[in-house]
Formats: C-alpha cells, sequence, structure tokens
C-alpha cells in the first residue's frame, strides 16, 4: 500500500503556514511540540535530556535522528531524511525538508526552557540536507543550570504545590 503520511504532513504544514501568516511557521509549531516533554525528561539533567531526547522522537516518528556530542552546555544532533524522502514525490521533497528541520530546531531550542526554565538554546546550523548535505547537522548551546537532583525536582514540585494550597 501506499504511505501518504509524509505528503499529507507537508500539504497541511504548508496551508497552516500561510493562513497563519506566520514565517516562522515550522520552527514555532516545534517549540509548541517541545513542551511535551518535560514529563519524560524533567527530572534528569539538561544535557541527558538532549542525549534521550533523540531516541524518544524515535519512538513516535520513523526517522533517523542521532545525537553526535553532548557536553554540559551544547548538544551536537543530525538528522537524515533519506528514508522519508524516498517515498516523496521529488516535488515536495525541499518543502519536506524545511519544514521537519525547522520543527526539530524549535523543539531543540526550547528544551532549555521547558526542561529548566532557561533562555531557549541557540542554534548554529552546520550541516543542510536542502543545500545538498547528506543530513542536516545542528549545535545548540544552552546556559548552564543548576545541577538537578531527583529530590530537587520533587521538593520544588512539593514547594509549588504547598505555596498553591495555602493561597487558598
Amino acid at each position: 500500500g501506499n504511505n501518504y503520511s509524509h505528503e499529507i504532513s507537508v500539504f497541511f504544514t504548508n496551508i497552516c503556514s500561510e493562513l497563519s501568516g506566520d514565517p516562522n511557521f515550522d520552527f514555532n509549531r516545534g517549540k509548541r511540540t517541545a513542551h511535551i516533554a518535560p514529563m519524560l525528561v524533567r527530572p534528569i539533567a539538561l544535557h541527558q535530556a538532549y542525549n534521550i531526547m533523540p531516541r524518544l522522537v524515535g519512538l513516535f516518528f520513523a526517522t533517523d535522528l542521532r545525537v553526535i556530542n553532548v557536553t554540559r552546555t551544547s548538544a551536537k544532533l543530525q538528522w537524515s531524511a533519506k528514508s522519508a524522502l524516498a517515498p516523496l514525490p521529488k516535488v515536495l521533497h525541499e518543502r519536506y525538508l524545511h519544514d521537519v528541520c525547522q520543527v526539530y530546531q524549535g523543539v531543540f531550542s526550547e528544551m532549555p526552557n521547558v526542561h529548566s526554565g532557561l533562555p531557549p538554546a541557540t542554534i548554529r546550523e552546520t550541516k543542510c540536507q536542502a543545500r545538498g548535505d547528506e543530513y542536516c547537522e545542528w549545535e545548540f548551546v544552552w546556559q548552564e543550570s543548576e545541577p538537578r537532583t531527583l529530590f530537587s525536582f520533587w521538593g520544588k514540585r512539593a514547594g509549588r504545590r504547598g505555596s498553591w494550597a495555602s493561597s487558598l
């Protein structure tokens, strides 16, 4: 059978982008999507979250997203669209690459904010499939956050609940 999911995604994303008038629609869609991740990765350190997020994404989407390097304040990720592009008509390749690249950049730049309340990561794109590279590669750099422990995470959560309850 045919698999139309990537084609439909490109089609609807294009329409939504035009209707919204937002020139950064795909990037902003990625930023909003990032807010799903905190419950999965918040108890671990931010750099560890970058280490596992591509694998978590792979559980829900057929994608080739890889971690190349992670430090305490940066992560280098690669994405190859080769398998996703194969069934797509060539006329959609450029748009698909742009859309998905922007979504991933939005998701991973927003991670410091949704995880630790830090400003979004800066992005440096070093390779781009739309420009003829074999894969897209990005380096995300963020501010160093305070060390987290499971107890500090739950303590802050309990503290928030306590202050909420006391305000009633």
